[in-house]
């Protein structure tokens, strides 16, 4: 009986044992729920008012949607010429957003959809000769576009957000799209002039393209406050 009773001891002890280690384990460090969080934001952002479906995949990851638009009509000088201008955001993005910590700070990469556009126009336009660096005046109508050379651009951006579980949820990024622009003119009506030089007008349009390449860099900031499903 002695016997029989050591060796049911002896099975025992180490099963019990590692029972109590895997408890202890099990403590230590939680199951993870795969199940995401959802949520749509509204806010306001360098892209204009902005709305943002988001899903938080797990502590450390999720993924955004931001999409933005704004229309803004303003008249302005420039270099002599008053122009009537119209600025127009119709952008969207996806980004993807990393949380070192499994907290509130994220790191951002992703994707940028669309374009901010400028259209502007305007009577008579004032250039520069080229050859003696002295302005005159072309008589005539003409308009100008200001554009991304495309419509997609990479983007990268840091900010903080509240916790995944939190039923309203603020959040702010700031970050960068980078992307060139370019100048483009229709001098279909200004021809007509004899003053009309199409080498002074193609300088015009290259200096604006040249400094432009040299910041390839937009801004990018968003504030948002999130309501979460």
């Amino acid at each position: 009986m002695l016997r029989h009773l050591t060796l049911a001891l002896a099975i025992a002890t180490p099963a019990a044992v590692a029972a109590q280690d895997a408890g202890g384990f099990a403590d230590v460090v939680p199951a993870y729920d795969p199940e995401p969080t959802l949520s749509v934001g509204v806010g306001v952002s360098t892209m204009g008012i902005t709305v943002t479906p988001e899903a938080r995949l797990s502590d450390r990851l999720g993924i955004r949607l931001p999409v933005g638009y704004f229309s803004i009509s303003e008249s302005f000088d420039v270099e002599g010429n008053d122009i009537d201008g119209e600025a127009t955001s119709a952008q969207g993005a996806l980004l993807v957003d990393y949380y070192p910590t499994g907290g509130r700070f994220r790191l951002s990469a992703g994707l940028g959809f669309g374009s901010y556009v400028v259209d502007a126009s305007g009577t008579d336009l004032t250039v520069t000769d080229t050859e003696t660096n002295t302005d005159y005046t072309v008589s005539g109508d003409y308009s100008a576009r200001i554009e991304q050379n495309s419509n997609v651009a990479p983007m990268l951006a840091l900010g903080f957000a509240s916790p995944a579980d939190r039923r309203i949820r603020l959040s702010f990024d700031i970050g960068a799209k980078f992307t060139k622009y370019g100048l483009s003119v229709d001098t279909s009506e200004l021809e007509a002039d004899a003053n009309f030089d199409s080498t002074d007008i193609d300088q015009l349009i290259a200096d604006f393209n040249n400094d432009a390449a040299d910041y390839p860099v937009t801004p990018y900031a968003h504030f948002s406050v999130a309501v979460r499903f």
